[in-house]
């Protein structure tokens, strides 16, 4: 019996590793306008991890799933539980995402995802570092 009190804690570690879980949550001062920094909507993207991530408004986040990789998610309905959700998961069983079939975790609530976007990182990090520099009045 003591044996298996340790496949337990393992099973629910490799749930969670597959269902790509990340506690990491960015909170960026000031908010970005995730939306700004959109490319077209994509059918799929290649999914392992999840880094980290933000709320972008009601119904989208922003996914890092690697170092200067990150995604627009616009769900179908707003997922109420990511205001205070620390926790986020996404259930995608093929090592892919797809909108219309794969979903997001917050909580204890499922919302689908309804499109998804890359991000244009390196415009986003210019437009911040050009927001930081001084204004110079004559």
């Amino acid at each position: 019996m003591s044996r298996f009190r340790f496949i337990i804690p393992l099973f629910a570690a490799l749930l969670t590793a597959c269902a790509g879980g990340a506690e990491k949550r960015v909170r960026s001062e000031p908010p970005v306008q995730y939306q700004r920094y959109a490319g077209p909507l994509l059918p799929e993207i290649p999914f392992s991890r999840l880094s980290h991530w933000d709320e972008a408004g009601p119904g989208e986040i922003v996914v890092w799933t690697r170092v200067g990789r990150a995604y627009l998610l616009r769900l179908e309905q707003p997922c109420w539980a990511l205001e205070h959700s620390v926790m986020l998961r996404i259930g995608a069983r093929t090592g892919r995402v797809r909108p219309g079939v794969d979903h997001v975790e917050a909580g204890t609530e499922r919302c689908r995802i309804r499109s998804i976007q890359q991000l244009d990182l390196d415009r986003l990090e210019a437009d911040r570092a050009a927001a930081r520099r001084p204004v110079m009045r004559e």
